[in-house]
């Protein structure tokens, strides 16, 4: 039976992968996971749920206004800085001789991006880190110094810890799992987003899932669980409007199929369609002016509205370049 390490990694144990630990990382595992840059994330993290042998589960509480769960889609929508609390639980007790940890992992949903790490966008980044310093060396990462500035994804606790992988460029965050206060069997995590799905130069509409995974301090996954998620302005607009175009989508052809119509039937219709035929009233010259005169009023509107689109997007590309010409400036060695 393939071990948790060969789950995740795709046969390979990663106990047994000498590269994954950089060499100026020091061997005490307590400094490794301080140092935020120990545990080795796959470049293609898989998404398939693994209960593992404590049946990992997670579960959530009610929505509210800040954030609404679809059932259908599988996929909570929230607003930006909005807590999230999710409830991890375990079949069975953890063995207390070794510390797990709870790492929330972003990852693109479709496969075509699945390669790619999700990381802010360049607006919300720059209020952070303005002059880019965080990732100004590609094999450390200094986003603790900046508010945390490269991670979508927060857990709202103090023993939270931010880590990033250099192999697959990704951010991640780990929160060590306690034992559950007394009368409770679940371990509560808040968690909060900082940039929305929609942003362009960072998620770009493009569809995300969270990875959670309980891992031990040696880096083994014994449990897995996955949430889809949407960061936008409007939760429970963007999520009715989804849901909305998901019906569509699986059941809007069984709707508009037709059953074959027996010879009666034709018969009926066609006798129907030859009754209306003779009660139609013809068009009149009034009506044709209407249809004219409302696809002018149309026309118009689209005009304008072409306009008004065209003037935002040159707006969105002077201010791309004012954001370049601040962190110019701030770079040069006048400042």
């Amino acid at each position: 039976m393939a071990s948790p390490n060969e789950d995740m990694f795709g046969g390979f144990d990663i106990n047994s992968m000498d590269y994954v630990l950089p060499d100026d990382i020091n061997a005490d595992i307590n400094t490794d996971i301080l140092d935020g840059n120990f545990f080795y994330v796959s470049n293609i993290p898989t998404k398939e749920e693994y209960p593992g042998p404590f049946n990992f589960t997670l579960t959530m509480d009610a929505g509210g206004q800040k954030w609404v769960y679809s059932q259908p889609l599988q996929q909570v929508f929230i607003g930006m800085n909005k807590v999230l609390v999710l409830n991890f639980r375990t079949e069975m007790q953890l063995p207390l001789d070794e510390q797990y940890y709870i790492r929330a992992l972003p990852v693109y949903s479709n496969n075509e991006h699945i390669n790619i790490p999700v990381c802010r966008c360049t607006f919300h980044a720059f209020e952070d880190d303005p002059q880019s310093q965080a990732h100004h060396s590609p094999d450390k990462c200094r986003c603790e110094e900046f508010n945390n500035v490269g991670h979508v994804v927060r857990a709202e606790c103090r023993d939270a810890i931010y880590c990033f992988d250099q192999h697959s460029g990704r951010h991640s965050v780990m929160t060590p799992v306690n034992r559950p206060q007394p009368g409770s069997d679940k371990i509560a995590i808040p968690y909060s987003f900082a940039c929305k799905t929609s942003c362009p130069g960072g998620m770009q509409r493009r569809a995300i899932h969270l990875i959670f995974t309980l891992e031990t301090s040696g880096g083994s996954v014994v449990g897995r669980r996955i949430l889809g998620i949407k960061i936008c302005s409007c939760p429970k607009r963007d999520k009715e409007r989804q849901e909305k175009d998901y019906y569509a989508d699986k059941f809007g052809d069984a709707q508009h199929k037709k059953r074959p119509q027996s010879s009666d039937e034709q018969q009926s219709k066609k006798i129907k369609i030859e009754h209306l035929e003779l009660i139609q009233v013809p068009k009149t010259p009034a009506a044709d002016g209407d249809v004219k005169r409302e696809i002018k009023d149309f026309k118009k509107m689209f005009d304008e509205y072409s306009n008004d689109l065209n003037n935002l997007i040159a707006k969105h590309s002077k201010m791309l370049q004012k954001m370049k010409r601040i962190d110019e400036l701030l770079r040069s060695p006048s400042f």
